[in-house]
């Protein structure tokens, strides 16, 4: 299956890259970077699929050099151009954090996503009066019967000067239906008969990359006016940490078939190019259906991965046989499964096969039994709620054996809601009835809500109880996993000492297991950011100091006896961060934290 253009551009950064390429010893394609002892791809020069093989062999945890043009991403074979009409929101590449996002957890930006347009109507068509224009008349929802809101506008450049012909498209978050107009030869647009609803206001003009506008409620009547400013792109060149950004609800949904499985044999079916990476066939043995029709009693699973470093152990990691996975798989173009069966690749580009527990197993089936209950509630009312997938997620994240399923939308959905409240100069709080009452005010204009998870409906779905029930859940948690990490920073939203307390405890007794210890480090980078905490800071920065002089006295990955010496070290070093981090916080709010 070819990557598409969509998946690309729908990765998200992690952590900026200190070191610059030229200082990386390597050729154009690929480099080593001495400072995370890390190899570096620079995807302008690799094709769409060597970069499939890329994300998908590191579970979308690698390090890139990425050249957006127009806010599109730059790969060496050009990737299907727009569909007519059809925008994507504008990715910038300039505020790269310093350190790596949660986004390894699955959380991705609230406008990453494509636009997936319900319907595509034209708006006034240029050079026409405002009101009652041909076009304009076709966009009017036939239930109507109120006076239509509008939006109106100007598109410049940044010397002030106007920017005619470029297309303006209004999307109704709630329904996914695009209005599309093109600018005059003022630099004026505008959008009339609007239903009451949450637009996005999205601009394409060529040579030009124009900052959106997100968000925009629009009462019964009301107008708004949105000036555009559309500057000259260049190419932008960043280099960081990939990670993936879909979850598992969202994987669910989009997959053909999903499966618990036992894992058998695994092929080497073809080398891809220079070094490790080759492309896997590995017989999977369904054990539980839990999407899809059943293909039969096993499936072929192709896969790209990075091969170990003793020519005599080949098999890809984690794909022992006998393991039990959950697989999120789609029909794959390429039909030579085998034992002639069919042939399935992984939906996300750059997501991780779960490996679970037998009761994390259990939990998930169980949710997801539910999550199909609550569609086909949804299917036969004509309508999905925000609010009944958002107590799905509460649900899930109280449950610790199901919380990778939630925390994550959870997480996105209430920074959402905090963005439309800064953007009204007001608090969560207060932001969410009104948004609310914009949904109400177009379901009696006619309007039928398309999209359930959009971040800022659920945000704004979260009740006061919920709320309650998350920091308890919290709270009555015992561990140190990423998705706790997770949780932590969502309850920190509302209740900064009740989450900081728990964290405190956490990092000063508890040790997470080794599949969880090298990416909870990362996050104390994350979280001394975002608690912009100096002591903090200068804990993580000593802790990488100290990793890099590790790494480079024992830095040969293929050497048993080195990997073993450096990975006692880093633990060591680790636990160290965890304990000093751990004070550090609880000092914040003067807890004791004894010896």
């Amino acid at each position: 299956m070819a990557i598409r253009s969509e998946e690309l551009n729908r990765l998200a950064t992690g952590s900026k890259c200190t070191t610059s390429w030229d200082a990386m010893q390597g050729d154009d394609r690929r480099r080593f970077c001495a400072e995370c002892r890390r190899d570096v791809f620079d995807f302008e020069r690799l094709t769409p699929q060597e970069i499939r093989g890329h994300l998908e062999a590191s579970h979308g945890k690698l390090c890139a050099r990425l050249t957006h043009i127009g806010g599109r991403l730059s790969v060496f074979e050009p990737v299907e151009p727009f569909e007519p009409m059809r925008l994507s929101a504008p990715r910038r590449t300039s505020s790269i954090t310093a350190a790596v996002v949660t986004a390894w957890l699955g959380i991705g930006a609230a406008h990453t996503a494509p636009i997936e347009p319900a319907a595509l109507v034209a708006a006034t068509p240029r050079d026409e009066a405002l009101p009652n224009a041909p076009g304009e008349r076709a966009a009017k929802s036939e239930t109507r019967s109120t006076v239509g809101a509008a939006i109106r506008g100007k598109l410049t450049q940044k010397n002030g000067l106007p920017l005619s012909d470029a297309e303006v498209v209004a999307l109704n978050i709630l329904d996914d239906r695009e209005t599309l107009t093109v600018t005059r030869a003022d630099g004026t647009f505008s959008f009339e008969n609007l239903l009451t609803a949450v637009y996005d206001v999205l601009a394409r003009a060529p040579g030009f990359d124009v900052e959106p506008q997100y968000n925009l409620m629009l009462g019964p009547g009301e107008v708004q006016q949105v000036d555009l400013t559309a500057a000259p792109f260049e190419p932008a060149s960043s280099l960081g940490i990939i990670v993936r950004t879909s979850t598992p609800r969202k994987q669910f949904d989009d997959s053909d078939l999903v499966v618990v499985a036992v894992v058998g044999p695994s092929v080497v079916v073809e080398r891809q190019g220079q070094g490790s990476l080759a492309k896997v066939a590995t017989e999977l043995r369904i054990e539980s259906l839990l999407k899809g029709k059943s293909p039969g009693r096993s499936v072929t699973y192709l896969h790209s991965e990075y091969l170990k470093c003793d020519p005599e152990d080949q098999a890809p990691e984690g794909f022992a046989p006998g393991t039990k996975i959950l697989a999120y798989l789609d029909a794959s173009e390429d039909s030579s499964g085998l034992r002639g069966g069919p042939a399935y690749e992984s939906s996300d580009v750059s997501s991780e096969i779960q490996h679970l527990g037998t009761a994390e197993r259990a939990a998930y089936v169980d949710r997801f039994a539910a999550l199909s209950d609550l569609e086909r509630t949804a299917e036969r009312r004509g309508e999905p709620d925000p609010a009944e997938l958002m107590e799905w997620l509460v649900a899930s994240a109280e449950n610790p054996l199901a919380r990778g399923l939630a925390t994550a939308e959870v997480r996105s959905a209430f920074e959402a809601l905090q963005n439309l409240a800064a953007s009204q100069k007001t608090t969560p709080e207060l932001a969410a009835p009104d948004l609310l009452a914009t949904v109400k005010g177009f379901r009696e204009e006619g309007g039928t809500v398309k999209r359930s998870d959009r971040p800022l409906l659920l945000g704004a779905s979260l009740t006061d109880r919920q709320k309650r029930r998350l920091t308890a859940a919290l709270q009555e948690t015992e561990g140190l996993r990423g998705v706790d990490l997770n949780l932590f920073e969502i309850v920190r939203k509302w209740d900064e000492k009740a989450a900081e307390t728990w964290l405190a405890h956490q990092l000063r007794t508890v040790e997470p297991k080794p599949a969880d210890e090298e990416l909870v480090t990362w996050q104390l980078d994350d979280i001394a950011e975002k608690l912009d905490d100096n002591a903090l800071r200068a804990l993580t920065d000593g802790a990488r100091d100290r990793y890099r002089g590790i790494y480079q006295l024992f830095g040969n990955d293929c050497s048993k006896a080195d990997e073993k010496l450096r990975e006692k070290k880093l633990a060591t070093s680790r636990k160290d961060l965890r304990h000093q981090f751990g004070k550090a916080v609880a000092h914040r709010h003067g807890v004791p934290v004894g010896s």
